[in-house]
């Protein structure tokens, strides 16, 4: 999560400053649904099921709360210094690592998955945020059919 942070600095950064207030003011979930747009998912409208899943977490904020904190932007909660970077280089089983060109898990964060795993690949979906299985539904499909056809074969 250490590096997730410094990652989500940087895209922050290039955002307006008014939304980095209290999680309950206006300015901060209108400037946080513009970042999700750019960053999360890029389609409009998004698919029912992206709004559905943020309602069932706002009804019962518990687990999110618990994990985070109040707000992904900056992390307050269990998992704040949480990572496995320590301990991936022992997966010994092929990988398959997924990000969006326009993802909040941004390439400097993959890369030292990429390069920690030792039988990671890496594939970026060029016209997706972090929701390629939407945004590029085929591509998205294929890409892992095609992983899973050929650790099948092996």
């Amino acid at each position: 999560m250490p590096l997730r942070e410094v990652c989500m600095a940087k895209l922050l950064s290039r955002f307006p400053e008014d939304f980095q207030g209290t999680t309950s003011a206006k300015e901060y979930q209108d400037g946080m649904h513009v970042f999700y747009q750019k960053h999360v998912c890029k389609l409009s409208p998004w698919p029912t099921d992206l709004p559905k899943s943020f309602t069932g977490m706002a009804e019962d904020p518990t687990v999110y709360f618990t994990m985070l904190g109040p707000s992904e932007f900056s992390i307050s909660g269990s998992l704040k210094t949480w990572s496995v970077l320590d301990k991936i280089d022992k997966i010994g089983y092929p990988t398959l690592l997924l990000n969006g060109a326009d993802d909040e898990a941004q390439d400097e964060c993959v890369l030292l998955f990429f390069e920690k795993l030792p039988k990671a690949k890496w594939v970026q979906f060029a016209n997706s945020s972090h929701m390629a299985f939407f945004e590029e539904k085929d591509r998205y499909l294929q890409v892992v059919s095609n992983f899973l056809t050929k650790q099948m074969v092996q």
